[in-house]
C-alpha cells in the first residue's frame, strides 16, 4: 500500500541518519561557495548570494534536525521486528507497521531499502530493494486470511517492466491463489505467504541471528564447532540460493573457512 510523502524533511527521516549530514553539507557548500562563484560578475545574483549567506547555516541546520527522527525511526523498526512472536502478532500489525517490518527484514539481509511513497498509481509498490546492482520492487499486502489473486501479481509485473526492475516480490500475511503462484513462477517473481513470512521474520530477529557471539579462549560458548577447521561458529542468514532467509551455523573465520552446519 503506497503512502504519500511530499516533504524533503520526511524523506530524510526515513533514510539513514548520515543522509541528513550529507545533504546539509552539500547545501552548505553550494550556497557558501558554488553559488557565489557562479554568480560572480552578476550584480543581481551576487545580491541573492549575500542574502543566502546569512541564511545558509540555518538551512543546513534544518536538514540536520532530521537526524534524531531518523534514529528514532530506525530504533522503532528494530524493536518492531524483534518483538514479533509469530504469524499472529504479524497479522495484528497496522498496515504501516507491516511495511516497516518487511523493510527491516530485508535490511537485515543486507539489502538497501527505499520506502516508496507517492500518490501515483504505481501498482502499490511499497519498497525498492537494491543489492549487488539488482533492483527489486516489493509490494506488501497485509491481508490476514484473504488470498492474493493473479491480477495483483500481473499488476506488479507491469510496474517492474515500466521501471526496468530486475525482480519483484509480493509479501502477504495471508496466502495466494494457485493461478497467482503459477504466474509468478513463470515470470520469475517471488511470492512470500504468511507461513514463509513468519519464518523469515524469525530468522532475522536480532536476538536469534544478529546477536554478537561471546568469544572465550578462542571459542564461542555453547556454539558448535566447525566441521572443517574445528573453530567457533556463529549464526548467519542465507542471503541467496534456495535457502534464502534461513538461519544456519557458519564458521567464524569466513571467508577463510566456509564450513557450515544446519541450525
Amino acid at each position: 500500500m503506497a503512502r504519500k510523502r511530499n516533504s524533503v524533511f520526511e524523506q530524510l527521516t526515513s533514510m539513514p541518519w548520515w543522509a541528513s549530514v550529507v545533504v546539509a553539507a552539500v547545501v552548505y557548500f553550494v550556497l557558501t561557495f558554488l553559488f557565489p562563484l557562479v554568480m560572480a560578475g552578476n550584480r543581481f545574483g551576487m545580491g541573492i548570494a549575500k542574502g543566502l549567506a546569512i541564511l545558509t547555516p540555518y538551512i543546513a541546520l534544518f536538514f540536520l534536525l532530521a537526524i534524531p527522527f531518523s534514529l528514532l525511526r530506525t530504533a522503532r523498526r528494530r524493536r518492531l521486528l524483534d518483538s514479533q512472536m509469530g504469524l499472529e502478532t504479524i497479522r495484528s500489525l497496522h498496515w504501516k507497521e507491516f511495511e516497516l517490518l518487511i523493510g527491516e527484514a530485508f535490511r537485515r539481509q543486507d539489502y538497501s531499502v527505499e520506502e516508496r511513497g507517492g500518490s501515483a498509481p504505481d501498482g502499490g509498490v511499497d519498497l525498492v530493494l537494491r543489492k549487488d546492482g539488482q533492483k527489486t520492487l516489493v509490494q506488501c499486502k497485509h491481508w490476514k486470511r484473504q488470498q492474493v489473486g493473479v491480477s495483483v501479481v500481473r499488476e506488479l509485473l507491469g510496474v517492474m517492466t515500466a521501471q526496468s526492475a530486475n525482480g519483484g516480490i509480493l509479501v502477504t500475511a495471508g496466502d495466494y491463489t494457485a493461478e497467482a503462484r503459477n504466474f509468478a513462477r513463470d515470470n520469475r517473481m517471488r511470492l512470500i505467504d504468511g507461513a514463509e513470512l513468519g519464518r523469515m521474520i524469525h530468522a532475522t530477529k536480532k536476538d536469534f541471528t544478529r546477536q554478537e557471539p561471546t568469544i572465550r579462549s578462542g571459542s564461542v560458548s555453547g556454539e558448535p564447532k566447525c566441521p572443517n577447521c574445528g573453530g567457533a561458529m556463529v549464526k548467519r542468514v542465507a542471503k541467496g540460493g534456495a535457502n534464502v532467509g534461513q538461519a544456519f551455523w557458519g564458521c567464524s573465520t569466513f571467508p577463510k573457512c566456509r564450513g557450515t552446519r544446519p541450525v
